[in-house]
């Protein structure tokens, strides 16, 4: 043992054939950093590694069986350790002091042992045997572990907060010593038994509930919790052993849910005088009720336990319950430590719910003017569905209106909301506007048939929200209602819905002309079905996967906002029916690059391509006589307008004058007059473009090139972009003579040389209008 103890050394390589490292082997060599283990190596003794705090990593070779006590007591540069599958006994405080440890591996292969979270636990589970000491803020001991084994928190100096599941019922020694920034703790209700100096040095707790099964408070179970003010101990504690409270220099009052004579007969060891110096307060036997006036330096303490297990209590005060206001005080405490202060009248006649079975009371006055005081009538056991209903509807706003009730808002913590039919006898019949907004806590949410109708925006931003299904009974339905809720994978509506219906989970009207809503997961190209005549108000708002969109000819309005923050659709085609584009349609559509808005269009809407940074072109027909304020802010890739009618038609545009620069900056192309056709030769350096509507409305363009149309090959092209915004490249001889078919009534041509060769260019000997009929039998 101790072969190097206190050494200066920095490096180790234990050599092949040593298979034991002693008792205190490198005990003490601070300067230690790096350590070769050889695989023969079988145990580690006690102290092995102690007081290596410059040691930050160590390979622990399979075949190691045992860890003696402190083995890597106070190495504190430690980050992470990783046991073998061979590890089969581990001693006391064996990790103590790493207070740089931020988790701890074991094998997957090792049959006693395992990890889960970077905190080591029994193989099966049900204990937790050690948590690194360098673990930060809360954290929350999975459902299943019935036991917190020795030592298992000792010296989580930076644990702020610990959830312990109902399935823990022991708590051994020691276990959460030292954690000196844990401010609070609640103990289930089945623990049975708390070790000694279980939360000994935990300087930050304030108070703390010993649950009921607990019968003996352990030796320097408290000691050193120098913050503590206030402890509650249940009336079936027989024994407090010595220095149980040792040390507990804050602690102010004991509440024991016993009475007077309970507490007298429970043996009280030494050095526990912080406990019997504070003020107790026992378990009142009747009702709580104060002098009647109270005195007026009052600073009295009730503390109630309810015979009954229970979920909550229903106390109700008397209607002359009263207090000098804004000078006296009752101060309610919960089982949960939350306080709640009543001045004046407020208490009078009133009915409030506090969680468990026990509360205390506290009734201050200033030394003046006193009051009636105040007298409690009746307290009553609530269940867990009873309690569970009035949470519900206490963390629901709502408001009356027409005689029924309309949700306004929610403020609770579930996850799965099922809103109730009812409230005090009264029917909820409306989601109001915003009503959910910003509950991210919300993943599903059910609505009851009693709801007729949803406000604007009901459900806007309920990021978690993951699948919602409209009732029967919902027949109207505000805008926007599942804006910005980005996780939603599938709306349903009721198949006896007589609004609304669903297909793939988007919401459609019953009818299946309105496109209502798409959720905002949806990832791809999506079909819309042929016959929808509305793309509706935010219907595809946010979609942030949607690549590309079909529109079928049957639509003829498009709705605020429809593709609003569809950041992935890189282009999309207008049908020619289309007569009404909303405020905002594109806004946020940072990948489109190029669009066309029908002929019908007459007015293009404020935002409408706000922030559409992608877009490079955009073809305007000679129908728009206004253009809003706004319609194309921070289009910042904007150079190229065509507009399908004349300059002068353009001029007489009403273009808005804020935040449009970016249109009226970018180059302006109207209406060929005359057959386009280029310079002949053309010059060496062109990028010219043009525009062409015919004057006819038709289903196609029949468009012939003259017979000497030829570019330099492979140098200088014509590239000619139809109004469905397919576009096709030319050069050489590719045109010469040609006669090509392009949709619609308008196309562009874009002619670009490389700055060298010239040729003669290209000349349009004619454009005739087709009409369907001709269109169909030149497809065949």
């Amino acid at each position: 043992d101790s072969p190097f103890q206190d050494l200066t050394i920095e490096r180790v390589v234990i050599e092949n054939g040593v298979t034991n490292i002693g008792n205190y082997a490198f005990y003490g060599c601070s300067e230690l950093r790096t350590i070769t283990i050889p695989d023969g190596v079988t145990s580690f003794g006690d102290s092995a590694f102690n007081g290596c705090s410059e040691l930050r990593t160590i390979t622990i070779p399979d075949g190691v069986t045992r860890f003696g006590a402190s083995a890597f007591y106070g190495c504190s540069s430690l980050t992470s350790i990783e046991f073998p599958a061979s590890m089969t006994t581990i001693g006391d405080k064996f990790l103590y002091g790493c207070s740089s440890l931020a988790g701890i591996l074991v094998d997957a292969d090792n049959p006693n042992y395992t990890s889960s979270g970077g905190v080591m636990f029994t193989k099966d589970m049900t204990r937790i045997v050690a948590c690194p000491q360098g673990f930060a803020g809360t954290y929350a001991i999975p459902d299943g572990v019935t036991t917190i084994n020795y030592e298992a928190f000792y010296g989580c100096e930076n644990l702020t907060c610990i959830t312990i599941p109902d399935s823990v019922t022991i708590i051994r020694d020691q276990a959460f010593c030292g954690c000196s920034s844990l401010t609070s703790i609640v103990i289930p209700d089945g623990v049975t038994s708390m070790g000694s100096g279980t939360f000994s040095s935990c300087t930050s707790l304030t108070a703390i509930a010993i649950p009921d099964g607990v019968t003996s408070i352990g030796t320097h179970i408290f000691s050193n919790c120098t913050a503590l003010k206030a402890v509650t101990i249940p009336a079936r504690v027989t024994s407090v052993v010595y220095s149980a409270f040792l040390n507990c220099t804050s602690l102010e009052n004991v509440y024991f849910t016993g009475t007077q004579a309970q507490w007298n007969a429970i043996a009280i060891g030494s050095d526990n005088e912080c406990l019997t110096n504070a003020t107790l307060h026992c378990l009142c036997t009747t009702l709580p009720e104060s002098l009647h006036p109270y005195l007026s330096n009052s600073d009295d303490f009730y503390y109630y336990s309810h015979p009954e297990a229970a979920a909550a209590l229903k106390v109700t005060f008397s209607s002359d319950t009263s207090f000098e206001k804004n000078y006296d005080f009752l101060h309610i405490i919960d089982s949960t430590g939350n306080e709640t202060i009543y001045t004046d009248d407020e208490l009078a006649g009133e009915e409030i719910v506090l969680p468990g079975s026990s509360f205390t009371l506290e009734l201050t006055s200033d030394a003046s003017v006193t009051d009636y005081g105040f007298r409690i009538t009746s307290i009553e056991a609530m269940s867990e569905e009873e309690y569970g209903q009035y949470t519900l509807i206490n963390d629901l706003e709502y408001e009356l209106d027409d005689g029924t009730y309309t949700i306004t808002g929610y403020t609770g913590p579930l996850s799965e909301l099922t809103i109730p039919s009812e409230i005090d006898g009264i029917d909820v019949t409306r989601l109001g506007n915003w009503a959910f907004h910003g509950c991210n806590g919300l993943r599903t949410i059910t609505i009851p048939d009693s709801v007729t109708s949803f406000g604007y925006q009901a459900f806007l931003n309920c990021r978690n929200l993951t699948t919602f299904t409209i009732p029967a009974s919902v027949t109207s339905i505000g805008f926007g209602p599942f804006s910005g809720c980005s996780n939603l994978t599938a709306i349903m509506a009721d198949a006896n819905n007589p609004a609304y219906s669903s297909v793939g989970g988007v919401l459609y009207n019953k009818d299946m002309t309105t496109i209502i809503a798409c959720p905002k997961t949806y990832e791809g190209t999506f079909t819309i079905p042929y016959g929808v005549t509305t793309i509706g108000d935010s219907a595809f708002n946010s979609c942030r996967f949607l690549t590309g969109i079909t529109i079928p000819d049957s639509v003829t309005i498009i709705e605020h906002e429809a593709f609003s923050g569809c950041r992935s659709l890189t282009g999309i085609i207008i049908p020619a029916g289309v007569s009404s584009l909303g405020n905002g349609t594109f806004s946020h559509c940072t990948s489109l690059k190029t669009i066309t808005i029908p002929d019908g269009v007459t007015q293009i809407g404020t935002y409408i391509f706000d922030s559409c940074t992608a877009m490079t072109a955009i073809t305007i027909p000679d129908s728009v006589t206004r253009i809003l304020d706004i319609a194309f802010w921070y289009c910042t890739s904007l150079t190229d307008v065509f507009f399908t009618g004349t300059q002068a038609q353009w001029n007489a545009i009403t273009i808005g004058a804020y935040y449009n620069d970016c249109l009226t900056n970018a180059t302006l192309h109207c209406l060929c007059a005359t057959l386009p056709e280029s310079l002949h030769p053309y010059l060496s350096n062109s990028d010219d473009f043009y525009l062409y509507a015919h004057p006819n409305a038709s289903a196609a363009l029949k468009v012939m090139f003259s017979s000497d149309t030829s570019f330099e090959r492979g140098f200088d092209y014509l590239y000619i972009t139809d109004s469905t915004g397919k576009e096709t490249r030319y050069t050489g001889t590719d045109l010469a003579g040609a006669e090509i078919v392009l949709p619609g009534t308008t196309f562009t041509l874009e002619f670009t040389s490389d700055g060298s060769v010239t040729d003669y260019g290209f000349r349009i000997t004619s454009i005739e209008a087709m009409s369907m009929k001709n269109t169909d039998s030149t497809c065949c």
